[in-house]
């Protein structure tokens, strides 16, 4: 069996976005913990936001080698923090900060493409249950 295919029989596409994911919200997440400029904590700092942002991630990283019956919930923890970004951007836009709305719309695309993900099924039926 080839690399790619023992890939694919281990963790399977949805598994393989899971990890994709994760290292996008780790790489953001350490963004935010070490001080970057979003200017605008929703709620909490955004260093205490990296530190979600990267335990999204390490959760993601968790679920990439579940069953899809299973890794649902992580598709719903990621795309319930990024909606929540998306939604606190839009806000921030009618609330006279210019050009959040931009922030904002990616995002939702962001969001848009975890949902559109976890819904596809996994081609590789067994891949998972061996």
């Amino acid at each position: 069996m080839t690399g790619r295919r023992k890939w694919c029989h281990r963790v399977g596409y949805r598994g393989t976005f899971l990890i994709l994911l994760g290292i996008f919200d780790v790489f953001y997440g350490l963004y935010l913990a070490v001080g970057a400029a979003v200017q605008h904590p929703f709620l909490i700092s955004e260093q205490l936001w990296g530190w979600v942002w990267i335990g999204v991630g390490i959760v993601l990283f968790a679920g990439a080698p579940l069953p899809p019956e299973r890794d649902r919930w992580c598709y719903t923890v990621a795309a319930c923090l990024k909606i929540f970004w998306a939604l606190e951007f839009f806000r921030l836009q009618l609330i006279g900060i210019p050009w959040d709305w931009t922030r904002g719309t990616y995002f939702l695309a962001l969001t848009g493409i975890v949902m559109l993900v976890s819904a596809w099924p996994e081609p590789f039926p067994g891949k998972k249950d061996e």
